[in-house]
């Protein structure tokens, strides 16, 4: 038994290519086949252990990992640095096994043996960029054994030592699900779909460029983590560089969606501008710039107050854009930063720019002439956009970042934000389906996502919002018991402040629907959601309500307010108060109940005061009151006769959520009602394209009222009535 530690491996850069069959010579050293090979993972890589048979040859010991899930199996040989392998030609620097001859990872591990002699491996693997960061695990692994191998045989103590990796496919493609952690710590994968945007940086080493590029990249893309890691492999690839220590000094402070530093962060930030700093003499000129504006933004030990340093270092990054105004990488954190002073908080909500808007957009909109793809601004471009009475202004940023980012999920999700303000909720589908793959891809080579996770829940979120907008219950409803079934339970506890918003959304789901038998066998949430709790509460009693069950409901409606008053006052769910969304649930219930007592009226009043509470919120995508109130209180208004009254309301539905086929329906049957058949027309026409992927027939524009407006008694309940 051998202990086997990680060592720092140099990776070239990789492109994705597919390996056919391996050829393997009679000379090539196999395991033996009696011989068990067997990984025992643990928490940390000083806890690994490999178990290493000898074959036939005894010079050349052999390492056989078993499969993984995707059946993935890995081998590695290890020969004698003073033999080649058959059919090699004299002089090449490297092996490709045949069948395998696009191999692009060469990975090289320079390791000094006891007396001093340099010994080096090379180490060739073939296969998918899937598979990367399981390649780099494997490698530093072989290496490190094959070194101990190699000072333990004199005979062979000052020969170099050729590793050659192979990476087969046995059945389907795809990355297992555990190798980061046997990766050296810090260590960063390299992804391939990170799109071209470059930085260059003061260094002699293409690697460490390569890693701070991809750094920069996950930080636009709000994967902090991630970006820090890349940095920090960076700086091991060239330790005199800078850049790297900026930018995870950069990406260890505060942003938009998570304005707080803890302590740790604050302690990591510190200490990695410190390295920045101290590397300020080797930086160019723009380079030596963003450190010092970064300094601002930092104290030891931290302010129990830190607006005060995000001012400076607003104020800093302002100095800095003004002084290279032609460099889109300082205008796009020039605008974060003051972005960061007033998050989710650019719009009042009669649409007008609040603060420093203006300014953000005026310099986004500049870095986009200098980089029209730069990811960052593109990005930040749709936020800054996406909550103004014209969101459509950011429609070309959004088409632009699309495919531009592939590996990036949240980039690639990103446009969808646009696609729901204009009405493209069939968009936004797809690009939620794109951006959940890519999120799969990254979670099978980074298996502890940690604050990003919230980003890939975001994104099951948000589909499941827009397929309800688009009438698709079934995706929609697969969209959210995915999401609620990837959040493992220790994860939830731990972090239940941060999920427990998100996992109500299978009683959203099931109740826009009309549901009611399969929301009422869902089981009563943990008690440490106590917002999902409340919620499950809320659904229940809506669901019994249109059942009939008016005292069941009633009954309901007591345990929701019990439940409520278990949620902590200053519990939020993404930016609102969770109260002030339960709020909007208790109006919502008493509404629906009081329309089963017969008392219109009252129904009437309460979902009024609904849609107030609902237009009060703080924006965000999607909604964090997912199904719009108006869409209850229009239908209830039809039911009652009230033509007109539930138009307008459909109408203002229509401005806030455009061409959303709930609200085009209700408006048809109002149109319809009044005689207005030229109009009506229209709006069944936008109906048909607004529904044209749902896999349901609506009569009403809330469930809940189903099969009793005017126009279903006339014309039956399935699609708007024929012109």
């Amino acid at each position: 038994m051998y202990s086997i530690s990680p060592v720092t491996c140099w990776k070239a850069k990789s492109r994705c290519v597919s390996g056919g069959p391996t050829r393997q010579s009679p000379r090539c050293v196999r395991p033996h086949r009696t011989t068990e090979s067997t990984w025992r993972t643990g928490r940390t890589s000083a806890d690994r252990r490999i178990r290493f048979g000898l074959g036939e040859h005894d010079q050349a010991p052999a390492l056989a990992a078993g499969c993984s899930e995707q059946s993935l199996a890995l081998r590695v040989w290890t020969w004698a640095g003073g033999h080649r392998w058959p059919g090699q030609r004299k002089g090449r620097t490297h092996f490709r096994p045949g069948g395998c001859d696009r191999g692009d990872l060469i990975l090289r591990a320079l390791m000094r043996s006891s007396d001093r002699e340099l010994l080096s491996a090379t180490v060739i693997s073939a296969g998918c960029r899937d598979r990367d960061l399981l390649v780099r695990s494997a490698i530093c692994y072989a290496a490190s054994y094959c070194c101990r191998i190699v000072m333990r045989r004199s005979s062979m103590a000052r020969r170099g030592l050729i590793v050659v990796l192979i990476v087969g496919q046995v059945s389907g493609c795809g990355g297992p699900r555990g190798p980061s952690d046997s990766l050296p710590q810090g260590e960063s994968p390299r992804f391939s779909g990170m799109g071209d945007h470059h930085r260059a940086i003061t260094t002699r080493s293409t690697e460490a460029q390569a890693y701070f590029d991809q750094g920069l990249v996950w930080a636009f893309a709000f994967n902090h983590d991630e970006a820090i890691r890349s940095f920090e492999t960076a700086a091991r690839r060239d330790p005199d560089a800078a850049m790297p220590w900026w930018g995870a000094a950069l990406c260890h402070g505060p942003h938009i969606n998570y304005p707080m530093m803890p302590a740790e962060r604050s302690k990591a930030a510190w200490a990695a501008l410190q390295e920045a700093r101290a590397r300020i003499g080797r930086a160019s000129p723009v380079e030596r710039d963003l450190i010092e504006a970064l300094s601002a933004r930092y104290a030891d030990p931290p302010p129990a107050d830190r607006r005060p340093l995000d001012v400076a270092y607003a104020s800093a990054m302002e100095a800095c854009w003004r002084k290279h105004g032609d460099d889109a990488d300082v205008a796009t954190l020039y605008a974060e930063s003051l972005m960061d002073l007033q998050p989710w908080d650019l719009w009042t909500h009669g649409g007008q720019p609040k603060g420093r808007t203006e300014e953000i957009l005026a310099v986004l909109e500049a870095a986009l002439r200098i980089e029209p793809d730069h990811p960052g601004a593109l990005h930040l471009y749709i936020h800054a956009v996406e909550a103004s009475p014209a969101p459509g202004r950011a429609q070309a940023a959004a088409n632009r970042l699309r495919r531009l980012v592939p590996d990036a999920g949240h980039l690639v999700h990103m446009p969808s934000h646009i696609d729901v303000r204009v009405g493209q909720y069939a968009a936004a589908s797809d690009q939620n389906e794109l951006a959940i793959e890519a999120d799969r891809r990254y979670r099978r080579l980074v298996p502890r996502q940690g604050f990003y996770r919230v980003y890939m829940l975001h994104n099951h979120h948000f589909l499941a919002f827009s397929c309800m907008m688009e009438g698709r219950m079934a995706a929609a409803l697969k969209a959210a018991r995915e999401m609620v079934s990837s959040v493992p339970d220790d994860y939830a506890r731990r972090e239940s402040a941060l999920v427990d918003p998100y996992m109500m959304i299978v009683f959203d789901v099931l109740k826009r629907f009309g549901r009611w038998d399969d929301l009422l066998r869902e089981p009563q949430p943990p008690a440490y959601l106590p917002i999902t709790t409340a919620h499950w509460r809320f659904a229940r009693g809506v669901a019994l309500a249109a059942k009939g069950d008016v005292a069941g409901a009633r009954r309901e409606q007591e345990a929701f307010r019990m439940a409520v008053a278990a949620v902590p006052k200053d519990a939020l769910m993404a930016i609102n108060s969770a109260h002030h969304v339960l709020d909007i649930a208790g109006h919502m219930l008493e509404g629906e109940i009081a329309l089963r007592e017969r008392r219109t009226d009252a129904a009437v009043a309460a979902l009024r005061e609904a849609v107030r509470l609902e237009d009060d919120l703080i924006y965000m995508e999607p909604p964090e009151w997912t199904q719009p109130v108006r869409h209850t209180l229009a239908a209830v208004l039809l039911d009652a006769g009230r033509i007109r009254e539930a138009e307008q309301v459909y109408r203002d539905d229509l401005a806030d959520w455009p061409e959303n086929g709930w609200s085009l329906h209700g408006l048809g049957q109002c149109l319809r009602e009044r005689g207005e058949t030229a109009e009506f027309a229209a709006v069944k026409k936008r109906f048909t394209e607004a529904w044209r992927r749902a896999d349901i027939e609506i009569g009403s524009s809330c469930l809940c009222v189903p099969g009793r407006t005017l126009s279903r008694a006339r014309h039956g309940a399935g699609h708007l009535p024929a012109g």
